[in-house]
């Protein structure tokens, strides 16, 4: 802990016991009941390193599931460190909060929590809209700069799904209702590989209203044997939330598409 002073341990309900290691100034603004505590957490079980320097907002009221856990917090200060000792039914609260956790048989587990920051929960979720709004602005910004880019050569379909045919399909155009089978390499539009398709493709049924909508769009501007670059705004594709840990949230996509097959209905 190098510098740190140790406290004596402390021991909070039948399952929590804390050890405070201080390195904040006092007096301080300390975590009170009611604030959003941003905390950095190292495990130290050999067979739960999923917590490793792991960024966690957590809720102090006092009327929450896993209030034991949560009073751990109060009255700590930014730049505080604190070492836990959990035993069973702590455990399967942390498990429902960091949705991450698997561990053996062992009913105990220790691990050290800093403490970064303590904010009124009213400021936590202002800040959290803030950054939402950003987010949304430039994931706007930067597929209206790519259509502009593109120009004449993408067609605008659906919602604002843009459409690249680079052509070799014959036949019928598809419809909503109609099932394909197609190989596909997702992007994000700085080129990163979010998902490509098995060898033998992947089949869906084109549906309106369905998840990743823009695709289903697309699809109903093209033929079996069809190539295209399809290029979707994030709300019509994997949405504000994104699908973590692969698509961050407000992520504009680009998918590289062939048409294998058209199945009957």
């Amino acid at each position: 802990m190098g510098s740190c002073r140790p406290h004596p341990e402390e021991k909070l309900g039948k399952t929590l016991r804390r050890r405070i290691y201080s390195k904040a100034e006092r007096p301080c603004s300390s975590c009170d009941s009611g604030d959003v505590a941003s905390l950095r957490l190292f495990s130290l079980h050999p067979r739960a390193l999923y917590w490793k320097d792991t960024l966690l907002h957590c809720d102090l009221q006092p009327l929450n599931y896993g209030a034991d856990i949560r009073r751990a917090l109060l009255g700590l200060c930014p730049g505080d460190s604190i070492l836990l000792s959990l035993e069973t039914d702590s455990i399967s609260f942390l498990k429902e909060l960091l949705q991450s956790l698997t561990i053996d048989n062992s009913n105990k587990i220790k691990f050290l929590i800093k403490i970064d920051e303590c904010i009124s929960a009213e400021e936590y979720y202002t800040r959290q809209e803030k950054l939402r709004e950003d987010q949304r602005t430039k994931a706007y910004l930067q597929f209206d700069s790519l259509i502009n880019r593109l120009g004449a050569v993408v067609r605008l379909v659906g919602r604002g799904t843009a459409v690249w045919p680079l052509g070799g399909g014959k036949g019928r155009t598809l419809h909503f209702g109609d099932k394909v089978i197609f190989r596909a390499d997702f992007y994000d539009l700085n080129r990163r590989l979010i998902y490509r398709s098995p060898y033998n493709g992947d089949s869906l049924e084109i549906f309106d209203g369905s998840f990743v909508l823009g695709l289903h769009e697309a699809l109903t501007v093209l033929r079996q044997g069809d190539s295209a670059r399809i290029f979707l705004p994030y709300f019509l594709g994997f949405g504000e939330e994104g699908s973590a840990p692969a698509v961050p949230p407000f992520t504009n996509l680009e998918i590289r598409i062939r048409i294998l097959k058209t199945l009957k209905n």
